[in-house]
């Protein structure tokens, strides 16, 4: 009988701590599977990335070679181009993206498209920001008058362009050729539309189509606009790039007092010299 006494709170104990054991063991084994099943999760998502990669260099590969009519092996092609290094500051990634990449310098798309860089590049284009608020300030100026003036914040429209193209392009690659060309200069349109000219509060919209007007796939550009407008489904992704771009693409503050300046469109494209390809 005294033995039973002694045995059982030691019997007791043993179990308890053989039960926070087992506990201990199967909380680690739970654990172990949380890790497990991150790690695998990891692995998962760097396949598909490796999958969605070797699809994009796939689609290219065949893109180009639909497209690109033959390519010397022993020496480049020699062609007459525009100097993009010296004309392009904000557009050297972008002209190299679409012009470089995908030999786009068949005409008359290759020179439109840099006549819009161009243009881009010589002019501060901006798009307001409407979620931003709006400040006013009343100043006296040097003759003691009353000046009104807002400010708010701005996206660089260059910028929401190179967005736009930039996460776009794999889509656009998917058409042909031409319809791809009308693609990018569509959304270069579609951009400048939605923008007011830096400083002179200029909108525009009807000198920038202006740019188009001996431009021979103009009536196919104006219904790619209205189908990105409506978000057809087809060009669904142009809208949803350029809604990203708004919302990751970095805003300036923005004054309208400052002094105006006119907006610039250029008269002649510069002069082309002949570079290797």
């Amino acid at each position: 009988m005294y033995y039973f006494i002694i045995i059982s709170p030691i019997v007791i104990l043993g179990f308890g701590l053989y039960i926070k054991k087992m506990y201990k063991i199967k909380m680690q084994e739970q654990l172990d599977e949380q890790v497990e099943q991150k790690r695998l999760a990891q692995i998962q998502a760097l396949k598909e990335q490796e999958k969605f990669r070797l699809e994009q260099d796939r689609l290219r590969l065949e893109y180009e070679h639909r497209n690109k009519l033959y390519q010397l092996n022993t020496h480049k092609i020699r062609l007459t181009l525009y100097n993009f290094r010296r004309d392009l500051k904000k557009f050297i990634y972008l002209y190299e993206l679409v012009v470089v990449r995908n030999y786009w310098v068949d005409e008359p798309f290759y020179s439109k498209f840099y006549e819009l860089l161009i243009v881009m590049e010589k002019n501060e284009f901006m798009i307001v920001d409407q979620n931003a608020k709006v400040i006013t300030m009343n100043l006296r100026d040097y003759n003691n008058q009353v000046q009104t003036s807002k400010a708010y914040e701005v996206y660089s429209s260059a910028d929401i362009v190179k967005s736009v193209i930039q996460t776009s392009m794999q889509n656009i690659l998917q058409y042909k050729k031409q319809d791809a060309q009308n693609i990018v200069i569509a959304i270069c349109i579609f951009v400048l539309e939605k923008s007011v000219h830096y400083l002179s509060k200029e909108v525009p919209g009807k000198r920038i189509i202006a740019l188009l007007h001996d431009y021979k796939n103009e009536k196919n550009i104006r219904q790619i606009i209205e189908m990105i407008e409506e978000k057809n489904t087809s060009l669904k992704f142009v809208h949803d790039a350029f809604k990203q771009a708004l919302n990751t693409v970095e805003t300036y503050p923005y004054n309208d007092s400052e002094v105006h300046k006119p907006l610039q469109l250029p008269r002649k494209l510069p002069q082309k010299f002949l570079q290797e390809f």
